[in-house]
């Protein structure tokens, strides 16, 4: 068992059933390719893209902020915005320069590898995913 300096070691009838592990991230963050998305959901390539995200439930008041904002944002980027499951604005799908999509689960890693920059809330896993990227 791996033992920390600045923590007291667990009693011993605890150590066998104790295991010691860092932060859980994607496994494959170092084998994404940005085309998988980029190509699925037709965003250009003469634009950078910002990706905003705010975790599997969104954030309500961040993607009004964005969508009030929305012709800045296009002017200079392309922009791909995940929302909360239930949360896409029917009146925005199609807009040029603007992708919206429910949590991508299984597509994340290719989204982080596709953002030339990112808003999110900055939890600690999004930190880590970022800075493994």
């Amino acid at each position: 068992m791996l033992e920390h300096p600045r923590y007291r070691p667990a009693p011993r009838w605890k150590r066998d059933k104790i295991m010691v592990t860092g932060l859980p991230l994607y496994t494959d963050l170092a084998d994404t390719k940005p085309e998988a998305l980029r190509d699925p959901l037709s965003v250009p390539g003469d634009k950078r893209v910002l990706l905003i995200f705010c975790g599997i439930n969104g954030a309500q008041r961040i993607s009004i902020a964005v969508r009030t904002q929305l012709d800045a944002l296009c002017e200079w980027y392309s922009v791909l915005h995940v929302v909360g499951k239930g949360s896409l604005d029917p009146k925005l799908t199609g807009r040029l320069g603007y992708r919206q999509m429910e949590y991508p689960h299984d597509d994340m890693p290719h989204a982080l590898a596709l953002a030339d920059l990112v808003i999110g809330r900055a939890g600690a896993t999004t930190l880590a995913e970022l800075a493994a990227r």
